[in-house]
């Protein structure tokens, strides 16, 4: 008999934790809190076969498959599968007007080509589904139209309180939640769209100012920097999502949005590449290297197609693959131009250091659930980019006084060759003048000896003197013309 009750109150407690767990962990609204992170708070439920809809996902014999969430943010990296992830607000202390944020994000998790995105089901007390939507269609009232934050949703008593989310991403998946008052919210997102905007003003600085470089000196590194620089502010705009956050405006098709989105990341190579090889001048001293870069950016153009096939890991992992072999291949770059002297390439040296360490940051980020998650460590991509850019300019600015100290070079090596050649010139006159003058002379004196002798012995030579009287104005003449 004891063994039996012990058995019912095993039985009894598991049905009352599978109850309690069906409606999930829930969350106090606090009407003075500026924010409260839900993540912490929430229950999920791994779909590894994507193929469960919420009828599924309310049916009971799938509500203890949930697991309890520990963590301030949700973080599951890469993976294949669809979460299901429900909370409950409790509005009972609120005053019953109360109007809260509730953030997804930041970053915003998409559609993909084939998969990624959020949507949101809210449950009645009744059980059934009152609310459903797919975040970022912009479709609802609700729905707050951010540039540089998370998906955001206007929610209050009346919006309910069981919530369940889906949630897919073609990257790596990590997503905080945040319950916000309205005005920290407005002014957290007012303080990240300055700093996207200062981040926007330097790089587009950096590029309008190395432009006009390049069309003063013609110099191609400058143009290639442009390019390069352009294209990390193309990755910036694509990557923070604001191609879709103007696309209510522009109306553009979505399959060009997602590529866009996809080939930018090896476009990033494609134009970084080619303004080193430039910089460093690899194939004036080095055509093995340079044919090995080459070789490189054919790859990354191979990755450029490969974007277009709808399977994001037929360009994930050989775009993972190339990188990581590009990463040595373009420090070697900068040793092989340091041992010529090349100080350029010490700087260029220093700012692939300083973006690789702000790349890494991000992977791990991304990556790794345990890695530090904080203003630095979230900002460190976007300040690797700033600071390459700058270091760049910097290089440039080397290059630059070489290229002036070139053409002062030149200049002078043209002044100094023209003197010389004037000088040529001269000696090359008075040496044939010389040469000239030297039988004139001779023809000259003998003839007027002639002439004098002939007239002192009074004979009469008349044609002999004729003859050398001639001869004497031919002499004269040709020496006026040699002085001449």
């Amino acid at each position: 008999m004891p063994k039996y009750s012990l058995f019912n109150i095993v039985i009894l407690l598991t049905v009352l934790c599978a109850f309690q767990n069906a409606h999930g962990q829930t969350i106090q609204v606090d009407d003075s809190a500026d924010s409260t992170s839900i993540a912490q708070f929430v229950e999920y439920y791994e779909d590894a076969s994507e193929l469960l809809e919420i009828e599924d996902i309310l049916a009971s014999n799938l509500d203890v498959s949930f697991i309890p969430h520990d963590n301030d943010r949700m973080h599951f990296g890469i993976t294949s599968s669809a979460y299901w992830v429900r909370f409950n607000l409790d509005w009972s202390a609120s005053n019953g007007t109360t109007t809260k944020i509730l953030e997804f994000g930041p970053p915003k998790h998409v559609p993909g080509i084939i998969r990624g995105g959020i949507d949101i089901y809210v449950i009645d007390e009744a059980g059934n589904l009152s609310f459903n939507y797919r975040l970022g269609s912009l479709g609802n009232a609700r729905e707050i139209k951010t540039l540089n934050r998370g998906f955001a949703l206007r929610v209050d008593p009346d919006f309910g309180e069981q919530v369940y989310f889906r949630i897919t991403s073609a990257r790596p998946l990590r997503l905080p939640i945040t319950l916000w008052n309205e005005n920290s919210f407005r002014q957290t997102e007012m303080r990240a769209n300055s700093n996207l905007g200062l981040q926007y003003g330097i790089l587009f600085a950096m590029i309008f100012y190395n432009l006009f470089l390049y069309f003063s000196i013609r110099e191609s590194s400058f143009l290639y920097y442009v390019l390069a620089v352009t294209s990390q502010a193309a990755f910036i705009f694509l990557d923070t999502k604001h191609l879709r956050y103007l696309n209510s405006d522009l109306n553009l098709n979505s399959y060009f949005i997602d590529m866009s989105e996809r080939a930018i990341y090896p476009i990033l190579a494609i134009t970084a590449l080619p303004f080193q090889r430039s910089l460093l001048r690899i194939w004036e001293h080095n055509e093995k290297l340079d044919k090995v870069v080459k070789i490189v950016l054919v790859g990354f153009g191979a990755i450029v197609l490969a974007t277009f096939i709808p399977n994001e890991k037929v360009f994930q992992y050989p775009f993972l693959v190339l990188v990581v072999a590009t990463i040595p291949l373009a420090f070697y770059n900068n040793y092989d131009s340091i041992k010529r002297g090349n100080v350029t390439a010490i700087v260029h040296m220093l700012a692939i250091g300083v973006f690789l360490v702000g790349v890494v940051i991000l992977m791990l980020l991304q990556l790794w659930s345990l890695f530090p998650d904080n203003a630095f460590t979230r900002g460190a991509y976007n300040f690797s980019i700033i600071a390459q850019a700058l270091l760049l300019s910097f290089g440039l600015a080397f290059r630059y006084n070489q290229i002036k100290q070139e053409k002062e070079d030149a200049q002078h090596l043209a002044i100094t060759n023209l003197v010389r050649s004037e000088q040529i010139k001269d000696d090359l006159l008075a040496n044939v003048s010389h040469e000239l003058r030297t039988p004139l002379y001779g023809i000259n004196g003998l003839a007027g000896t002639a002439i004098a002798e002939l007239q002192n012995n009074n004979q009469n030579s008349g044609l002999v003197e004729r003859n050398l009287e001639l001869i004497q104005a031919s002499g004269d003449r040709l020496t006026k013309l040699v002085n001449d």
